[in-house]
């Protein structure tokens, strides 16, 4: 029997996510084992939801390569590819574009907050996250969003060494 101490889940569906980990639970269980996700996001954080629609919408559907995109898709499923219905590879290719396949978190930084902590109560235990730009979009998480976890009790105050 294989054993891990964690297991990576991602999707860009809410509930695939919550399908996945609740599928996941019982075999865990079977080996006496508790279940600890970690799970993958892209992230989005603007003044309203509307503009960071907006953003993430102009970089995915705007700008994507969605020929490349679907080629990939195609490779990752391999074989079985040439059977999927064109709307689940345009679909598949746009979640590769929007961030290799990553749950979205998009929206003002309240939205982006709550949405971690969705993830949180699924019980996943970490999240990578990524961004379209990650200088604009780690400094305005740390400064917007992390007082909002803290704040939840998500995450603990500031390091210090």
């Amino acid at each position: 029997i294989t054993r891990a101490d964690y297991c990576f889940v991602g999707s860009n569906n809410w509930d695939l996510l919550e399908g996945t980990i609740a599928r996941s639970r019982d075999p865990a269980a079977a080996l006496n084992r508790e279940l600890n996700t970690l799970t993958f996001c892209t992230v989005v954080v603007k003044d309203t939801e509307e503009e960071a629609k907006r953003y993430f919408e102009w970089y995915v559907d705007e700008l994507g390569d969605f020929e490349t995109a679907e080629r990939l898709a195609g490779n990752i499923v391999k074989g079985g590819a040439q059977s999927l219905p064109p709307e689940v590879l345009a679909g598949q290719a746009r979640a590769l574009i929007a961030g290799w396949g990553a749950m979205p978190l998009v929206g003002t930084a309240e939205q982006v907050a709550d949405q971690l902590a969705r993830i949180s109560k699924l019980g996943i235990a970490g999240v990578t996250l990524g961004w379209l730009d990650y200088t604009e979009g780690i400094g305005r998480f740390n400064a917007e969003v992390m007082p909002l976890l803290r704040q939840a009790g998500l995450r603990s105050g500031p390091e210090t060494r």
